[in-house]
């Protein structure tokens, strides 16, 4: 029945996207809820195409199908000073322009990649054998040679203590409106990179998890969560809200979208 359901409501979506359509050149603003959430990006803009007829999309549920990868670790500062920024759909955080770019270097099974930034997603997008977690953390990086993209995701569970020290110099209540921006000085990486290195990684082939949904993203996800306390997730779940694309298909499965598309066939 629940399979069901879901089928119908992406059969329903479908059919109201067409009222959406944007023409070409015009500002097409998402979201993760509504008319504009994530059933309707393909149809928002010509440019959101593979939002519904991409067949490596992202996120998905982990099992053990997908493949692991060594040889990769994060070759950061100890400590590092960024601009965090609420830019209405997460909180993006950028190296300040006072750190050495070359200083953000990470392997990541086994190739060079540069870090961009990361952002947040509560909750977490990735799944792993079913099981989601309150918080998934985005490493964004750019392959040294090629330019592609490489990302690295890791999950986050709430504790009532202090949680992880990568958030205590974050200041999430001073990020609650978008376009909202702070300076934070000094932010932990250390327990980052040891998970980085000693934990199992996943790796596939997928794709943005925003629009436009591009394809070729080399994904990396950790298995095992890092923490979060309550206080720090409180802080950041009300900065950034529901922030999470649903789980596509396996990767080389035809599109969820589309197979809505034969729902009166199937149901």
């Amino acid at each position: 029945m629940r399979s069901q359901l879901s089928v119908l409501l992406l059969c329903a979506s479908s059919l109201v996207s067409a009222c959406l359509y944007k023409r070409d050149g015009e500002q097409a603003p998402w979201s993760y809820e509504g008319h504009n959430g994530p059933v309707l990006w393909h149809n928002l803009t010509p440019d959101n195409g593979l939002c519904g007829t991409g067949t490596n999309q992202s996120p998905i549920n982990i099992d053990s199908t997908i493949t692991t990868v060594d040889g990769s670790s994060f070759n950061y500062p100890a400590e590092a000073d960024f601009i965090l920024e609420n830019n209405g759909h997460t909180v993006d955080c950028k190296p300040s322009e006072d750190e050495d770019a070359t200083a953000f270097r990470s392997t990541l099974g086994g190739a060079e990649y540069q870090l961009l930034g990361f952002h947040f997603h509560a909750p977490s997008e990735h799944r792993v054998n079913g099981l989601g977690y309150p918080l998934e953390v985005h490493f964004v990086h750019k392959h040294v040679r090629t330019g592609d993209l490489g990302v690295f995701g890791i999950f986050f569970d709430i504790e009532a203590s202090e949680g992880d020290d990568f958030f205590h110099q974050m200041p999430f209540r001073q990020l609650q409106a978008k376009g909202d921006v702070m300076h934070a000085e000094d932010i932990s990486l250390r327990t980052i990179m040891a998970h980085v290195r000693t934990s199992r990684v996943f790796n596939y082939s997928g794709s943005l998890t925003t629009p436009p949904c591009s394809e070729k993203v080399n994904w990396f996800v950790a298995e095992q969560p890092l923490l979060i306390s309550v206080d720090q997730y409180d802080a950041l779940k009300h900065a950034v809200g529901f922030n999470s694309r649903f789980t596509q298909g396996m990767p080389g499965e035809k599109n969820l979208l589309q197979q809505s598309e034969h729902c009166e066939e199937t149901v």
